[in-house]
């Protein structure tokens, strides 16, 4: 019987240190439990599921281009999108949406124009580590508000914000603000730096499943559609679209960098090639 038990328990520290934040994974690091709830919570509204880039489904749906109302949850261990991608969901909230991100490390881009920085300090897997927690602010939501599970990621925390236009929503173990909502024109961006809360490892835990409907609780009542995001799981997108060239190519000043080295290795070759051309005897 204990064999049996150390067994699982070096099986679930195994399945733990791989998250794949998947709607299909029903593993410890999976997200199916989180998935599934959701369209109870938005009283039944179907969820769907998306696999492109965002620019590339916000252009040609369009419910997500010119509708309002709509909720947009991406979970994933690390964001990385495209200069398009930013600008386009920062557009889709501006017009009246809604935008939730539980992400371990968001995008350099995203926290700049949204005025907020996050920590660096490094995480490390344990299951003696500080326990995962979200601890809600709000006195409305009630007396219980401390949901932890030990064996994942704690998750970094918010280090600066904007005030003007940011609320912070929940805490870690620590009271450090790891879960905030900026308003962003018409719509909102809510930010959780701790996406093992929604793993079935976390939410499979005691009472871990009301976590999740106070996370959700600020996000629109009856939204107008309700989108999944299973693209940003993988490191450089599951059709590879992301390579070693366009990383360096999303930031303008990079860009211009390598464009005039490129024009200067051309001009070196031209004017390097005439100088050494051998003469032609008559």
């Amino acid at each position: 019987m204990i064999a049996g038990n150390q067994s699982r328990n070096a099986d679930a520290r195994q399945d733990l240190s791989k998250q794949s934040f998947s709607h299909k994974d029903k593993l410890p690091g999976g997200c199916y439990v989180a998935y599934n709830c959701l369209q109870h919570l938005f009283n039944g509204e179907a969820v769907k599921v998306v696999t492109k880039p965002f620019t590339r489904t916000y252009r040609k749906n369009v419910y997500l281009n010119r509708g309002e109302g709509s909720l947009y949850i991406l979970v994933a261990d690390k964001l990385y999108a495209s200069q398009k991608d930013i600008d386009d969901m920062l557009r889709f909230v501006r017009t009246g949406n809604q935008l939730f991100l539980a992400v371990n490390r968001p995008d350099s881009i995203l926290k700049v124009r949204l005025g907020v920085a996050v920590n660096d300090e490094r995480m490390l897997f344990s299951l003696a580590s500080t326990p995962s927690a979200e601890h809600y602010v709000n006195p409305y939501i009630g007396a219980d508000t401390v949901f932890s599970r030990k064996g994942i990621y704690e998750g970094r925390y918010f280090t600066a914000m904007d005030t003007s236009n940011t609320t912070i929503l929940a805490t870690n173990h620590h009271q450090r603000p790891n879960f905030i909502r900026v308003s962003y024109g018409k719509g909102d961006i809510f930010v959780l730096l701790n996406p093992s809360s929604f793993t079935n490892y976390f939410l499979m835990h005691g009472n871990n499943i009301v976590s999740l409907e106070h996370q959700l609780a600020y996000t629109y009542d009856r939204p107008s559609g309700v989108y999944w995001d299973e693209y940003y799981k993988y490191l450089n997108g599951p059709q590879g679209d992301f390579s070693e060239w366009q990383v360096l190519m999303r930031y303008p000043a990079m860009r211009w960098a390598l464009w005039l080295f490129v024009a200067l290795l051309l001009v070196y070759v031209i004017f390097e090639s005439k100088r050494r051309q051998r003469i032609i005897p008559r």
